[in-house]
């Protein structure tokens, strides 16, 4: 697995990502739930491979680590919810966040 892949913003439409979510997706076994809120038999559209810490670092850099402890399976609406921040116990702060650094 790539440890970081560096690349625009289309980087989830990109054949690496493609390759990428498959592998971690058959690397675990079926049947698959979020990591968030627990919601059960995820498949199609509402199956979704996040990257814990997000890829998006601002100032239009992207910075993806594919690592398999990066990555986590949420359903479609608790990826939206969390779109560029990290959850921390049961907050969710900003990536750019103070706190970071």
């Amino acid at each position: 697995m790539s440890e970081y892949s560096i690349t625009g913003s289309k980087y989830h439409e990109s054949r690496e990502w493609k390759k990428v979510r498959a592998e971690y997706l058959a690397s675990i076994p079926e049947p698959y739930s979020c990591t968030s809120c627990g919601k059960p038999d995820l498949a199609g559209r509402d199956l979704t491979v996040d990257h814990i810490m997000p890829g998006h670092m601002g100032n239009g850099e992207y910075y993806y680590d594919n690592n398999y402890d990066n990555l986590a399976i949420l359903c479609m609406r608790c990826n939206s919810i969390k779109k560029d921040k990290v959850k921390v116990g049961k907050k969710r702060i900003e990536w750019q966040s103070e706190k970071w650094y």
